[in-house]
């Protein structure tokens, strides 16, 4: 059901295959699913990344203007009502 068998199937033994041979094909998908995981995991937190160091280089000119202060009183008020709404 939903395909929960579905990634066991690589790792079955198959005919003609014996002893250490029958693990090689679910170790090669693990080394793939490992890169996959890091490399999305790189790409989820790029474009924050990359936001951050963009902005850094004008962050004390930005700094003063009046409706950034008041846009970034209002991020933190948001954040702290995040965090006081998941604990």
């Amino acid at each position: 059901m939903f395909g929960v068998r579905a990634p066991f199937k690589s790792a079955r033994p198959r005919r003609g295959m014996r002893g250490r041979d029958t693990l090689q094909v679910g170790r090669h998908r693990q080394s793939r699913d490992r890169i996959g995981g890091l490399v999305f995991l790189v790409v989820i937190f790029m474009p924050a990344f990359l936001l951050v160091v963009g902005a850094l280089p004008f962050w004390d000119e930005l700094r003063q203007r009046d409706a950034i202060r008041a846009a970034m009183a209002g991020v933190n008020a948001g954040v702290v009502g995040i965090q006081l709404a998941a604990a």
